[in-house]
């Protein structure tokens, strides 16, 4: 009795002492699920063997007992039965909080990875240098950067997730484990606004690209059509000159005019390419 006694009695104090912090990773906590299996194992053995036994011999001398003696040895038989029972109980709750903390950090890591892995992608996808070689160029480069915009702007839910995860989880981690996944977390933070504010300045940069590309022709539209009109007034003028001074001063002045236009188209074309 004595034994028994001691032993579940031992065993209770055993559990309630476990750790409250868990490593990180999911595999350890998955140790831990295996090593508090063993509580369980070792209950069912007691109570197989020792417990049973104890039952059986408190039966027989129960048969012998006075009224008085039996309700104290079923007292006693009660108390150890409530021992074996909170053993039990305290095996199961920690059971159930160690397989709901597996599935936190399961859920944790994957939502982890799969963020790293879409950055691992875009860090790639945006480390090319832009071509600006002409406008259709630029303009499927702008389709497909806005795309990955589009999808970098949809991971933000991804990523505040990621960090609340964490949040949860830093009550259960030791101080070590806390600063790790604090680095971790910052660190996948920080490669996402990397990531996102790399994206939004080559958008920036191609709009401003298609932007001078398009103002270009529009102001090479214009020239040409300038030229074309400079070349119809210079065939209107491409004519015998009168003997009168004043014709051939209104030439000249025609000329000095197509000149100066043409020195002004000029400064309105600036360094276009």
């Amino acid at each position: 009795l004595e034994k028994a006694r001691a032993w579940l009695k031992s065993k209770i104090a055993e559990v309630r002492k476990l750790p409250v912090y868990h490593p990180l990773p999911s595999s350890e906590i998955e140790k831990k699920i295996q090593e508090n299996k063993k509580y369980d194992d070792e209950a069912k053995q007691f109570n197989d063997s020792v417990l049973s036994d104890v039952q059986r011999q408190a039966a027989n001398i129960m048969k012998d007992c006075p009224e008085a003696d039996r309700a104290a040895l079923q007292k006693i038989f009660d108390e150890i039965a409530g021992d074996y029972q909170t053993l039990k109980d305290e095996s199961g709750k920690r059971a159930k909080a160690l397989s709901d903390l597996l599935q936190g950090r399961k859920s944790f890591e994957d939502a982890m990875k799969n963020m790293s892995d879409w950055l691992n992608e875009m860090e790639t996808a945006t480390s090319g240098e832009l071509r600006t070689t002409s406008v259709p160029v630029l303009e499927e480069q702008m389709a497909h950067y806005k795309k990955l915009l589009e999808d970098a702007e949809s991971k933000a839910d991804l990523m505040n997730n990621v960090a609340d995860q964490g949040k949860g989880i830093l009550p259960t981690l030791s101080n070590p484990d806390k600063l790790k996944l604090n680095d971790d977390i910052k660190n996948l933070k920080d490669r996402y606004g990397k990531v996102t504010q790399n994206i939004k300045d080559r958008v920036n940069t191609l709009s401003d690209h298609i932007k001078k590309y398009k103002d270009a022709k529009g102001k090479l539209a214009d020239c040409m059509q300038f030229l074309n009109t400079i070349q119809q007034r210079l065939r209107e003028l491409n004519k015998p000159i009168g003997s009168k001074i004043e014709d051939v001063q209104d030439l000249l002045g025609a000329y000095e005019g197509i000149l100066k236009e043409l020195k002004d188209s000029k400064n309105k074309m600036g360094d276009i390419q």
